[in-house]
């Protein structure tokens, strides 16, 4: 694991060395530990943040892919999206959302028009999310048995 923030938003306690293939930027620390243990599991290096870090470590790395939560306590989801997507237009960018509604249209819906590639909804399918992380790093799924749900207690 690369660059993991603990629960209370305390500098990385791991040095980054190279790049991670995704960045996890979420407020939850068992959501983003969970995307961790079943990334390493398939072999995929990653780094995670708290929101108002994420854009910090996004900078400071070259994530191929981002996974970020777009309703947070601390930061907006969307503003974080629009300016990574002005930064570098190349990276993959996985919008992940407890749903919602801006105005009559699905939050998913919205930051999928303002950049993002693609959007899951929470609780998130570990099936469905290592097949699209999969696909957006242009790899082979690993054909390992994952838990249908991810484990966050």
């Amino acid at each position: 694991m690369l660059g993991e923030l603990s629960d209370k938003g305390e500098a990385p306690t791991a040095v980054i060395h190279g790049n991670p293939a995704v960045l996890i930027i979420d407020d939850d620390f068992v959501l983003r530990r969970s995307l961790v243990a079943l990334f390493k599991a398939h072999h995929i290096s990653t780094a995670t943040a708290r929101h108002a870090e994420g854009l910090e470590l996004y900078r400071r790395t070259s994530p191929a892919v981002v996974l970020v939560d777009v309703v947070t306590p601390m930061q907006d989801g969307i503003d974080t999206i629009m300016q990574m997507r002005l930064e570098r237009p190349e990276v993959k960018i996985v919008a992940m959302s407890n749903g919602g509604r801006i105005g009559h249209m699905p939050i998913l819906d919205i930051v999928h028009k303002l950049g993002a590639d693609a959007a899951l909804a929470k609780p998130l399918d570990a099936t469905e999310i290592m097949a699209m992380i999969c696909r957006l790093l242009d790899r082979a799924p690993n054909s390992a048995n994952e838990p249908h749900h991810l484990d966050v207690s």
